[in-house]
């Protein structure tokens, strides 16, 4: 039997601070929440070894930082539509505009 040992009763861990059990929770719902963040990891990793490696073969060293910088940038602006998007989808009120 692999069975996980269950948590000691004085030592209370909640879900979110413990990715194994979370993982263990939606076992046969959903994709596992390691496989999903693996996935994710292993795409970032190979998104950014492209990116420098062009920027390195067209401008050498200074390439490979200005096209970094641009992913990044491209990501941090996708996190906060993501995050305003999301904010006017959970608003009580039902507007769904994001606004006050």
């Amino acid at each position: 039997m692999n069975t996980p040992p269950a948590p000691h009763p004085a030592h209370p861990v909640p879900h979110g601070a413990d990715p194994a059990a979370r993982s263990r929770a939606v076992t046969g719902r959903r994709p596992d929440g390691r496989a999903r963040t693996g996935a994710g990891q292993s795409a970032g990793v190979c998104l950014g070894a492209s990116v420098a490696g062009v920027g390195l073969a067209v401008a050498g060293w200074a390439g490979a930082g200005v096209g970094l910088a641009v992913v990044t940038l491209l990501a941090a602006i996708a996190a906060v539509r993501a995050a305003v998007v999301l904010r006017a989808w959970d608003e009580p009120s039902g507007s769904g505009t994001g606004t006050a």
